[in-house]
C-alpha cells in the first residue's frame, strides 16, 4: 500500500533560534481549508516562541526555510490559535497570501477531501491493530551524515475505541521506532487511496505509545476563528 505522494510534500519542519542556532522542534504540515491554508502543529510547540522557521521540500526556499512571526510586531496579539479544549494539543497558522510559503502551500496542502474524520474512520474499519503511517520531517544524523527531509514511518493503532464513541480527543498508536515529532500527520491507506486521519501530541510517552488527534479538532480550532470573526461582527 502506496502513501499518495503529495502526502510527502504538505509536511513541514519547525525550527526555533536557540541563540543564533537552529532548533528543530517538530513538524507539521500544510492544511486547505474553508478556502484559506493553515499549518498545522502542537499547541505545545509554539508557546512563548515569537517566531519560527518552516522548512519544506521546496527547492525555492530560503536557506533556513521561511521565518513566519507567531506574534504581531509589537508583541500584543497572537497571530495563532489553538483548540478551545485546553487539553487538545492542536495549533493552528494561518498563511496570509502575502507570505512567500503561500504559493508553495496553494500547490501543497493536504485538503479536506483527503481527511477521513472520527464518523469516516468508523466506516472505513479503523480500529486496533490496523497498520497506520506518520509522517514526519527530521533532521538528524544517520551513518555519521546529517539528513534532513521528510520521512515515512509506519506503526499501528494501538486503541481508539474511546475516540469512536464519542468519549476521548485522541487515540493511541505505537510506532515501530520511537519516537515521532510531534505536529506529524497520521495518514491510513485502503484501496489505494491515502486518508489524513490525524496528528501526532507534543505530549511524549514513556511507554512508546503516541497520542494522535482526529482532524475533527483541527477543523474545530480553524471554526473557532471563524467563530471569533462573526461574534466580534455583531458587536460591531
Amino acid at each position: 500500500m502506496k502513501i499518495n505522494p503529495k502526502f510527502l510534500n504538505s509536511v513541514v519542519g519547525i525550527v526555533s533560534d536557540q541563540n543564533g542556532e537552529p532548533d528543530w522542534i517538530a513538524s507539521g504540515f500544510l492544511y486547505n481549508y474553508r478556502r484559506s491554508y493553515y499549518i498545522v502543529t502542537n499547541k505545545s510547540v509554539l508557546k512563548g516562541l515569537p517566531y519560527i522557521f518552516i522548512v519544506s521540500n521546496s527547492q525555492e526556499e530560503p536557506e533556513f526555510g521561511y521565518d513566519l512571526d507567531l506574534e504581531d510586531r509589537w508583541g500584543d496579539r497572537q497571530l495563532w490559535t489553538c483548540h478551545p479544549n485546553p487539553e487538545v494539543d492542536i495549533a493552528v497558522i494561518p498563511i496570509f497570501r502575502s507570505h512567500p510559503l503561500a504559493k508553495y502551500a496553494m500547490d501543497n496542502s493536504f485538503s479536506y477531501d483527503d481527511v477521513a474524520n472520527i464518523e469516516k474512520m468508523e466506516k472505513l474499519g479503523i480500529y486496533e491493530g490496523e497498520f497506520i503511517y506518520t509522517i514526519g520531517y527530521y533532521n538528524v544524523p544517520i551513518d555519521h551524515k546529517l539528513f534532513s527531509g521528510v520521512v515515512v514511518r509506519g506503526g499501528i493503532v494501538s486503541r481508539i475505541r474511546n475516540v469512536l464513541v464519542d468519549e476521548a480527543h485522541e487515540f493511541l498508536i505505537e510506532p515501530f521506532s520511537n519516537p515521532v515529532y510531534g505536529g506529524s500527520p497520521v495518514v491510513y491507506v485502503k484501496n489505494r487511496k491515502s486518508y489524513l486521519v490525524g496528528v501526532t501530541s507534543g505530549f511524549r510517552s514513556c511507554i512508546g505509545i503516541e497520542a494522535v488527534h482526529p482532524m475533527d479538532f483541527v477543523n474545530e480550532a480553524i471554526d473557532s476563528i471563524y467563530e471569533k470573526l462573526v461574534s466580534a461582527a455583531v458587536r460591531v
